[in-house]
């Protein structure tokens, strides 16, 4: 009897410390470029956790030093397959060496529920908005802030996308009313003129009687030019980079973006 008791706590502890040595070797944050110092990076892996112990949601942030001949989506996909157990999450990574000036350097995929956020094109742009300046800098903590901060909103959000930005709203209804009251500014005094029967003339032609005088040398001068230039960007060279969507090696549906900083 003894025995038996002695060999079910050992397997009970057994199983009780792989459990423990699985949740131990989960790791949500990679920097390959060793910039980030060990405090930064647990930090950001405490922000991670706390969302995925929260929400159910797995955050992950990488910054690659290359990618071993894979594509960016291919190698974060992987990291993905490899380290995260949730159905559900989100990761961004950002390579300091592409291997070549038209390749990505970013990427945001989600899988599961995830997908809704990194799937959101908005969403990407407004992130790079605020990620650009120290991605480029090399402070890859900070640039972490705004990515962690958006997931958090996302999953408090009950994961129904991007979160309503109050400030931005306030701004588009704003140019909304503006542009309105031109635009009927414009038609109203259209309106007016018409019903005017006499009209100031530009010329003096139409002052002078017919026959009375005669126009022998008549030119136009121009005293200025306006020349105005208006950039069209394409999908793929603006904030929110191109979409894409797929299937891990490890047999997950996912969907993103990616581009250039």
């Amino acid at each position: 009897m003894k025995r038996i008791i002695a060999l079910t706590l050992t397997i009970l502890i057994l199983v009780f410390s792989l459990a423990i040595g699985a949740d131990a070797a989960k790791s949500y944050v990679f920097d390959y470029t060793g910039k980030m110092s060990a405090e930064q990076k647990s930090s950001v892996e405490s922000t991670c956790k706390a969302i995925n112990s929260e929400y159910k949601l797995d955050v992950m942030f990488v910054i690659a030093n290359g990618t071993n001949g894979k594509s960016l989506e291919r190698f974060t996909t992987d990291i993905y397959d490899e380290y995260c157990t949730s159905e559900d999450g989100v990761i961004f990574a950002y390579n300091t060496r592409p291997a070549t000036e038209d390749e990505d350097n970013w990427v945001m995929i989600g899988f599961g529920k995830g997908k809704k956020l990194a799937g959101n094109r908005d969403t990407r742009a407004d992130l790079i908005d605020q990620m650009r300046g120290s991605l480029k800098s090399g402070d890859y903590y900070n640039a972490s802030k705004p990515f962690t901060s958006k997931c958090r909103s996302f999953a408090e959000g009950g994961f129904k996308g991007d979160p309503i930005d109050v400030k931005k709203l306030v701004i588009r209804i704003g140019i909304s009313v503006v542009a309105g009251l031109i635009i009927s500014y414009i038609i109203v005094s259209g309106m007016k003129k018409k019903l005017n029967t006499a009209v100031k003339q530009r010329g003096a032609m139409k002052y002078i009687k017919g026959d009375t005088a005669k126009v022998t040398v008549a030119r136009d001068l121009f005293m200025y030019s306006t020349t105005t230039r208006v950039r069209r960007e394409s999908e793929s060279s603006s904030s929110g980079g191109h979409s894409f969507s797929g299937t891990s090696g490890g047999g997950r549906s996912y969907s993103g973006g990616g581009g250039r900083i």
